[in-house]
């Protein structure tokens, strides 16, 4: 019996190789590794865009005392990461036709609370007591106007009227009554930055009446 003579080892085969060559390059690894880190940063994105919001925002600055016009607004997709997007309105709520209650800037988110009318507006709310003489008949919500203090009876002395707010907000306006029964007094609610301006009106009102002065027709 003749004796087995080893086979040689088979080299593999040239795809092998080259597949093996493959792996080993490092542009091939290069470029699966930038695969892999935008599919990750793609998965961040979308849900980043998860959590935004879409609110109101305003195109142009806006005074106190504004009605809020279409053109006035424009949709802003934020995303909130403190917890603040209860402070804007929302674009499922409507702006148009409301009144500021304070100025808002251009480009600026719009404020749910500078709105005349929210429960909470920006500033101290003060309610002003005085005769319907003394209040022009243009003032609504959203009227901006400058309360004086007028002596209640002439005095020898000369004292004048002195105005103790300027530039004030007019949040709510009560009911005037109807032409029969006209109301004795009118009350009308304004916003005030300070407490100190608070103190200021409620001593001066103690001495004399309160007027308010309209700038235009708003």
């Amino acid at each position: 019996m003749e004796p087995t003579t080893p086979h040689p080892l088979v080299p593999p085969a040239p795809q092998a190789r080259l597949a093996l060559h493959r792996w080993r390059d490092p542009r091939l690894v290069l470029g699966l590794l930038i695969v892999a880190g935008s599919v990750l940063i793609g998965s961040w994105a979308l849900a980043a865009a998860d959590d935004t919001v879409t609110v109101w925002g305003v195109r142009e600055a806006l005074p106190a005392g504004a009605r809020i016009q279409p053109e006035n607004l424009q949709r802003r997709e934020v995303r909130f990461v403190d917890g603040t997007s209860e402070r804007y309105l929302p674009v499922t709520r409507s702006a148009v036709g409301r009144v500021l209650a304070r100025t808002v800037g251009a480009g600026e988110l719009l404020p749910a609370a500078a709105l005349a009318g929210t429960t909470d507006p920006t500033g101290v709310q003060l309610p002003l007591s005085l005769d319907p003489a003394g209040m022009p008949g243009a003032v609504r919500p959203g009227s901006v106007v400058d309360v004086w203090v007028a002596p209640r009876d002439p005095d020898p002395d000369g004292t004048r009227a002195r105005r103790v707010l300027r530039d004030v907000v007019v949040l709510e306006v009560a009911d005037r009554g109807d032409a029969l029964a006209p109301a004795s007094t009118q009350t009308v609610v304004v916003v005030v930055g300070e407490d100190e301006a608070v103190a200021d009106v409620l001593g001066a009102a103690v001495d004399g009446r309160l007027v308010l002065t309209l700038r235009g027709a708003r």
